[in-house]
């Protein structure tokens, strides 16, 4: 059970660990087990004017601070402690006329609403002070922030020197510094120009075993919620089980996995109205400690995604490249009216609630970023592993037996229904039960489209007859959003049923129309004098032939229910193959001047001559009207092949392959005067292209290339080179291993493309740089182009690895 529902079930008392992120003051009443270290803490404030508090990651140094050193030199001292600082990246807004970009930061963050008259930071925190007796306490935390970026140094010593003069002028004013013992080395050459040199400093040392289970204690205790002597131990074994050392245990406990575990502890036990404290198996944890984040982070998600607030794609794709940084570090993010790069706010909020995001004011503005630095690597494991399980899900298709959904139809849930000038409009929610629908035909034909959001989903679009035997189907995907259109004909007044199945666990919307349409008797294969916007066109099954449909005085504007294969609307022509053997086409026409039903149109169909064989290393000169087909053969050693040619006026090439069950895109490249170069699909077997003209009449030359150059190597460094006066060229990839393909920034006039054609590899902006992610054994292919009009030889360096498994590699 989530720990989010948990809270809202046990609504007098909140839970007492914060998860990953720090605990704030106002959740004091529940920090235990530092009482030791916040007494020292203090005293070291109260004698010294700088204190650097330094310890690793995840120890717990900005709990200490704000669940116990600072509230409790508040109230024993009287102490004014001022808003901590965190040196990270942040807008600079109010305080343009200080120079210095660490001092701005220190200002924005403590002074008032009109920092912009504060000279400096003695200036804002003096604000602060009660009386000239009290001190004032300036928390500087995330330290090692301020060694980030090398390239400031200037600015990094200067605000060191402002800091030492401040405070030794300054006697009422202390310092804690935070940092990440990592980076003390990093102090080592600026001690001198530090305040007091920070000779006083103070070693946060982890929780060991006692001290950890008195925490757990005191805070279920103080919340009223029962724990067993059993559950406890059971969570220190698993907390201090050493995954290197299986006979041993490790000495100290990881603060952030603690408060995971226990959040969840917590969470059960306070819905439980009867706890069995103690009991056999009361308790068991579903994770190790080496996945416990992963876990976390997995849940946070799903908890997000199944509130309805995003697609989890989209959200796993925001977490991974927007709170990221391409070095595998947080990143910091300003909050916008709406969106956060992106992402609505309402996400951003619900991940905020889930404590896997934390949003906090900063210098005036917002900022989003992970809860912790530990969350970097979840949150990209967590991808790495969500995605390979993706990937391997989408290849396993099983087939709707027809039996089962004709039978399913009696079952289908009554849905929303609403006509308006559709024979019937209907949407709902799509899952893994098929839904139906029925409309009464007015017309000899009717268009049915269905359309189903983005998801990993497989659709199959029936359509049953008056009889209950199916007159038509349509399968189709839905991962990047699905789209299937279906013409049957249909007898005025006879009611029809659709069915829509969706294979596959996600669930998403869906809508269903069906439109009426005058069925065109063709003579001469031609109708004539029409005047409708759509007209159903018949298209025979005559084996696999593509058939040339053409408009004459009107303008073509689309072509829906047969499987197109290429359009010029320009030029009023599509090319178009029967889906099934009674296969209709509805062909939308306008008229070309007023944009409405046209008065006179005409549309021709033609059976277009079998396909013009294009061989390997040998030119083929053809010649175009409207449109002709092209056919290769792919071999079995799939090395990548192009299309290398000229045409005398612009064409369009695209791929006659075009199939709703396997859901391959169209190839849509131009070739011209310029020489170029198509990367083609290499599946083992005949392939048909369509090459249409833009121009009433055209030349081209064409020449099918291979590229059979060994494959990219499973790592190391190379420097790929595409010569001068070759349009691209490709290199073959099959790697044994999840592999790692990164480049060096792409040169100017050079374009980068990775293919792959049984999967989608991970790609991040192939318009800087490539960095892939390709599994193993998808046969690939990275493809370098020249940009139109560019000359002389482009370089473009690679390195490949195998990708870890620990932080996605």
């Amino acid at each position: 059970m989530s720990a989010r529902i948990a809270v809202e079930t046990t609504a007098q008392t909140e839970n007492p660990f914060p998860g990953p992120s720090a605990y704030r003051r106002i959740e004091q009443k529940y920090f235990f087990g530092r009482t030791e270290e916040t007494e020292e803490l203090t005293s070291f404030v109260l004698s010294s004017s700088a204190t650097l508090l330094y310890a690793p990651s995840g120890t717990g140094k900005s709990s200490l601070l704000q669940a116990g050193v600072l509230p409790y030199l508040e109230k024993r001292f009287g102490v004014a402690v001022l808003p901590v600082v965190r040196m990270g990246p942040a807008p600079r807004a109010g305080t343009a006329h200080v120079d210095n970009e660490f001092v701005r930061m220190v200002i924005d963050a403590i002074g008032s609403d009109d920092a912009e008259s504060v000279p400096d930071i003695a200036a804002a925190a003096a604000r602060w002070r009660s009386d000239n007796s009290s001190l004032v306490l300036l928390v500087l935390d995330q330290f090692e922030e301020v060694f980030a970026d090398p390239s400031r140094w200037r600015q990094r010593d200067e605000f060191f020197t402002v800091l030492r003069k401040t405070l030794a002028d300054h006697t009422w004013l202390r310092v804690i510094i935070a940092l990440r013992s990592d980076y003390l080395a990093e102090l080592v050459p600026h001690e001198q120009n530090l305040p007091d040199h920070l000779t006083v400093r103070y070693q946060l040392e982890p929780l060991g075993r006692d001290r950890a289970t008195g925490a757990i204690w005191a805070a279920f205790e103080a919340t009223g919620v029962e724990l067993g002597k059993g559950d406890l131990e059971r969570v220190m074994e698993l907390l201090l089980d050493s995954p290197r050392n299986p006979t041993g245990q490790l000495e100290h406990v990881n603060a952030i996995q603690l408060q995971i575990v226990c959040r969840q502890l917590w969470s059960e036990r306070a819905q439980r109205k009867d706890p069995m404290l103690g009991g056999a198996g009361a308790f068991k944890l579903d994770f190790t400690l080496d996945t416990a984040i992963v876990h976390f982070v997995d849940e946070a998600i799903t908890r997000v995604v199944t509130a309805g607030h995003v697609d989890e794609l989209s959200l796993r794709w925001w977490l991974g490249h927007r709170l990221l940084t391409s070095a595998g570090r947080r990143a910091f993010l300003q909050v916008g009216e709406d969106l956060t790069a992106g992402l609505p706010n309402t996400v951003v909020n619900a991940l905020a609630e889930a404590k896997l995001v934390q949003v906090e004011h900063r210098q005036g503005a917002q900022l989003a970023e992970l809860t912790h630095d530990s969350m970097a690597d979840a949150v990209a494991e967590s991808n790495d592993v969500w995605l390979r399980r993706r990937n391997r899900r989408r290849y396993r298709r099983a087939a709707v037996l027809l039996a089962l959904l004709a039978f399913l139809l009696a079952l289908f849930p009554t849905l929303r229904q609403t006509t308006g000038d559709h024979l019937l409009d209907q949407s709902g929610v799509l899952g893994t039960e098929p839904v139906g629908a029925s409309f009464k035909a007015t017309e000899t034909a009717t268009l049915i489209r269905a359309n189903v959001a983005p998801g990993d989903l497989r659709i199959k679009l029936t359509v049953l007859g008056s009889s209950g035997s199916p007159i038509g189907t349509r399968a189709f995907e839905a991962s990047m959003g699905g789209d299937a259109s279906l013409v049957v004909e249909t007898v005025p007044n006879s009611t029809y049923k659709i069915a829509l199945s969706g294979e596959g666990k996600e669930q998403r919307p869906y809508r269903i129309q069906a439109d009426p349409l005058p069925l065109a008797k063709l003579t001469d294969d031609a109708v004539t004098g029409l005047s409708t916007t759509e007209v159903a066109i018949p298209i025979p099954a005559a084996g696999s032939a593509a058939q040339l449909l053409t408009v004459e005085h009107a303008s073509l504007s689309g072509v829906s229910g047969a499987r197109l294969l290429a359009i010029d609307e320009r030029g009023g022509w599509a090319v178009v193959r029967a889906a099934d053997p009674a296969a209709l086409a509805a062909v939308a026409l306008q008229d070309a001047v007023t944009g409405g039903a046209p008065t006179d149109a005409i549309v021709r169909r033609r059976v277009l001559p079998d396909p013009v064989p294009l061989r390997r290393d040998a030119q083929t000169k053809i010649t175009v009207t409207d449109a002709v087909l092209l056919s290769y053969e792919a071999g079995k050693s799939q090395a990548p092949l192009g299309l290398e040619g000229t045409c005398t006026g612009s064409a369009q090439l695209s791929s006659a392959e075009i199939d709703d069950t396997t859901g391959e895109h169209v190839l849509r490249p131009f070739l011209g005067a310029e020489n170029s170069m198509i990367p083609l699909p290499t599946v083992p077997g005949k392939h048909t292209l369509v090459l249409g003209s833009y121009d009433a009449t055209i030349d081209c030359v064409l020449t099918i290339r291979s590229f059979g150059s060994p494959a990219l190597g499973p790592a190391g460094s190379q420097v790929l080179v595409l010569p001068d006066g070759v349009p691209a060229t490709a290199y073959p990839i099959l790697p044994a291993e999840d592999t790692v393909f990164a480049s060096s920034p792409r040169p100017d006039g050079l374009l980068i493309d990775l293919r792959c054609p049984s999967s989608s590899p991970l790609v991040a902006d192939p318009s800087q740089r490539l960095l892939a992610l390709v599994l193993a054994n998808q046969p690939c292919a990275l493809w370098l182009s020249r940009k139109a009009g560019g000359t002389g030889e482009l370089r473009l360096g690679l390195r490949t690895a195998p990708a870890t498994t620990g932080g996605g590699g």
